[in-house]
């Protein structure tokens, strides 16, 4: 799975002093790209629908802190993306797969482009208090892309 920061908010994060950082074995794209790869789960690629884990997560860093999301679970069920912070776990966006273009490359893989994230309010209040900053809110925008394989 691939998240990026929306264009047109990375300006934001860039001006804020906050860096965007793969926690590994998830791998850095780019310096507001991450790609997190899908470890278990199940989807139906039809209904669009089920939970996918992820291995490693995303980092969110100032010079007053770092904030770790890991253990990262993607609902599509929901609509949400998890994670765990500090050993808890909270809603770190929301998604919407209203603009999303999905394709079904065979029967076992599906591919959804353009799924639009917003930083959730629990994320965005620890994102803010932690690492001192004010522009986290459902504002911000990311987007993601979903690569599946049910094999």
């Amino acid at each position: 799975m691939e998240i990026e920061i929306d264009d047109q908010h990375e300006r934001t994060i860039d001006n804020a002093g906050v860096s965007f950082k793969a926690i590994d074995p998830a791998r850095q794209d780019g310096p507001h790209e991450i790609e997190l790869p899908a470890v278990s789960g199940t989807i139906d690629p039809q209904a669009i629908t089920g939970q996918i884990q992820h291995d490693g997560g995303v980092a969110f860093s100032t010079s007053n802190g770092t904030v770790q999301f890991s253990n990262l679970v993607t609902d599509l069920d929901g609509r949400v993306m998890t994670g765990e912070v500090a050993g808890q776990r909270v809603r770190l966006f929301d998604l919407s797969l209203g603009h999303s273009k999905h394709d079904h490359h065979d029967r076992y893989d599906v591919e959804l482009d353009h799924v639009d994230g917003s930083f959730a309010s629990e994320a965005a209040s620890i994102l803010n208090e932690t690492l001192a900053v004010d522009i986290f809110s459902s504002n911000l925008r990311v987007e993601m892309e979903l690569k599946l394989s049910t094999r």
